[in-house]
């Protein structure tokens, strides 16, 4: 990843999953159940149907 990034997640809202970046290592692509990672210092824990659920309520 570019410029000094920890993490990065790509929403695919027609497919409903996260693709996600971490320095050296391929893109991880999660859906339903799985458990979104987070930068260390946050105390999070987000599944991919949390975030989907949420941004429906957005809409």
């Amino acid at each position: 990843m570019r410029n000094d990034r920890q993490l990065g997640w790509l929403i695919d809202p027609s497919e409903h999953c996260i693709l996600v970046y971490q320095p050296n290592s391929l893109p991880d692509l999660l859906a339903g159940k799985d458990i979104l990672p987070v930068l260390k210092d946050f105390k999070l824990t987000l599944s991919v149907d949390e975030v989907f659920a949420w941004l429906q309520r957005k809409i």
